[in-house]
């Protein structure tokens, strides 16, 4: 019995000793003690922070001020990439008729067609309707005559006519006694008895209706290829008497620059 009070009083004073040791440690820490232990609600608040932050919303100016800097952003971005995304659209429809067309003159030449040496090459109307029938094309006019041809398709490009690659002058549409036709996808199609030029508007009566943007020239050659125009400028028709508005669809197939080398023609000298 003696030494079950003794012991119980030992356990008393280390209790007392262990209780004086965590007062000391919680005064320290900022913090209070019930019964020797933190209660069950104190140590669940000294781990969560449930303080709400004092301001959960912006201010009506700070939002204005937000807006007016994305509107002035977005103005000076969305120019460039929506003239970058024309460009590429019409580098793509370029390449993409060329490729047709190449495949039809071979189909053509395949069935005994050349588009130079035979007689299609001698008469304009005969080479439309040979390049025609390979494309679903109908006419749009099928008046030859060169007058009617240009006051058409001035009619067709909205009255305002084919610009040169400026886009500051209306010009002739060069390819203008084989009549006007139309393709299963829209595009128009010209024709010239001069060195046997294939006249073409990859996106139609779309703007900007100008050379070396969406119209473009093509010619059959001696090796019953068809190349763009500018391919050989020392004897191709209407280059160096400035004749036509400077379609330079060597250079727009190519993609390179007319007068500077290492320049694109897309990026670098087309301006839209």
């Amino acid at each position: 019995m003696i030494e079950e009070q003794m012991l119980r009083a030992q356990e008393g004073k280390q209790e007392t000793s262990l209780n004086k040791t965590l007062s000391r440690i919680c005064k320290f820490a900022f913090c209070s003690l019930t019964n020797s232990t933190l209660s069950q609600r104190e140590r669940v608040k000294s781990r969560v922070d449930f303080s709400l932050p004092e301001k959960l919303a912006f201010t009506l100016a700070e939002v204005l001020i937000t807006l007016g800097i994305i509107g002035v952003v977005a103005a000076m971005m969305l120019p460039p990439l929506v003239s970058n995304y024309r460009k590429k659209a019409l580098q793509t429809a370029l390449l993409k008729t060329y490729s047709e067309l190449q495949q039809v003159n071979q189909q053509l030449i395949s069935e005994g067609n050349n588009l130079r040496d035979t007689d299609a090459g001698n008469e304009v109307r005969l080479r439309a309707e040979l390049i025609m029938g390979k494309f679903n094309g109908k006419y749009a006019l099928a008046n030859d005559n060169w007058q009617t041809i240009t006051a058409t398709l001035r009619e067709i490009y909205h009255n305002k006519g084919l610009y040169n690659h400026r886009r500051d002058a209306l010009v002739h549409p060069s390819c203008d006694n084989g009549g006007v036709w139309v393709d299963n996808q829209g595009r128009l199609w010209l024709f010239n008895d001069s060195d046997w030029q294939i006249c073409l508007d990859i996106n139609g009566t779309k703007g900007p209706n100008a050379y070396g943007y969406d119209y473009f020239i093509f010619y059959p050659d001696k090796n019953g290829k068809i190349v763009p125009h500018y391919t050989d400028i020392e004897n191709e028709y209407g280059i160096l008497n400035a004749y036509y508005g400077g379609d330079y669809t060597y250079y727009a197939v190519t993609d390179q620059h007319p007068t500077e080398k290492g320049k694109t023609y897309w990026k670098d000298y087309l301006k839209y």
